[in-house]
């Protein structure tokens, strides 16, 4: 009965599996002399899972610009760290807005990337 009620509870959606969380941090300098970059620039994670936007500093934030059709665009709050959940499959382009001309940008696959 146990296991029934288990299958039953997964096939509905009753029980949630944990998404994996990911950090990205939004750096003004690095130790190799490296300025204004997102670490890692490149990300591959699942649908569902979470990536902590972490700013060095208060003048960071991230702000998607390009997304899969269907998904929601994102923007975290300046110098503050900021949680956002890929729901859709795809490639995202985002940028640190007042840094996206020093190329502090980033890209994230989830899933298998078809845009």
């Amino acid at each position: 009965m146990y296991k029934l009620i288990i299958y039953l509870a997964l096939s509905f959606g009753i029980i949630q599996v944990h998404a994996a969380e990911h950090t990205v941090k939004l750096v003004t300098s690095g130790s190799d002399g490296a300025t204004m970059f997102m670490e890692p620039g490149y990300i591959k994670i699942n649908k569902g899972d979470v990536i902590n936007f972490i700013p060095s500093d208060a003048s960071h934030n991230a702000q998607s610009f390009s997304v899969p059709k269907g998904a929601k665009a994102f923007m975290t709050p300046f110098g503050q760290p900021a949680k956002v959940t890929f729901d859709k499959e795809g490639v995202y382009l985002y940028k640190c807005l007042p840094h996206i001309v020093m190329g502090m940008v980033g890209l994230v696959q989830v899933g298998s990337a078809e845009n």
